[in-house]
């Protein structure tokens, strides 16, 4: 009798591990495919995959969801407002802290911004050094998402962790347009950083002098 039962029972186990392997195999395939059509901007296919239950807020190699790679890949507004309506949450964070909204306003995806904005995305929330999205679009020189975001309500005198404004930024880096929208916006040229240069000092420091002549008290 159990000579005649083992055999049954450890084909039936062979058979069970077979097909958890092949589920996992599956469900990995299928999201490098849905991965590939959130890169690829395709909004339909990302539909599709949805509507198959794919896990919309699943991690890829970096550690980023379908929203951040949609973010930061390329301007793909109706991939992003797919990914939304399917469920993504815009507040998770990358390894580094980064949200979908930071990716956005970095890269210079301004119709991605404006999808996430009108969703109600946290324009408040910051990265470990404490930079905002508007500062992610200061530094990049980014001029139409700075004002989408002011509109929005980001404060013009945002501040990281080490003193620097999104004006100081700017400044600093040479975006001169960047300067006139925020001095436009109110902010705030006579603040410090943590070192205690301006956004004046930080302009000449790095021969930005028209920039530093628009930042003259």
């Amino acid at each position: 009798m159990l000579n005649f039962r083992f055999p049954p029972i450890a084909g039936f186990l062979a058979i069970l591990c077979l097909a958890v392997a092949s589920s996992s195999v599956f469900s990995s395939t299928l999201l490098d495919d849905f991965f590939i059509a959130v890169r690829n901007g395709n909004d339909g296919e990302v539909k599709i995959w949805l509507a198959k239950g794919v896990d919309v807020n699943a991690l890829d190699q970096r550690g980023e969801t379908p929203l951040m790679l949609a973010a930061r890949t390329d301007d793909h507004p109706l991939v992003v407002s797919a990914l939304l309506e399917g469920g993504a949450k815009s507040y998770l964070r990358n390894p580094y802290g980064e949200t979908a909204l930071m990716l956005a306003a970095f890269h210079g995806r301004s119709q991605s911004v404006a999808v996430l904005l009108e969703r109600g995305t946290d324009i408040g929330e910051a990265n470990r050094m404490g930079w905002t999205p508007l500062i992610y679009a200061a530094f990049a020189g980014h001029t139409a998402i700075a004002a989408q975001l002011l509109a929005y309500g980001a404060p013009a005198d945002s501040m990281a962790g080490n003193g620097m404004t999104a004006l100081m930024l700017a400044a600093r880096n040479g975006h001169i347009a960047m300067v006139e929208l925020l001095l436009a916006k109110g902010a705030d040229r006579s603040l410090k950083n943590s070192a205690g240069a301006d956004a004046r000092q930080l302009a000449l420091s790095v021969g930005n002098t028209q920039i530093a002549e628009l930042l003259k008290p």
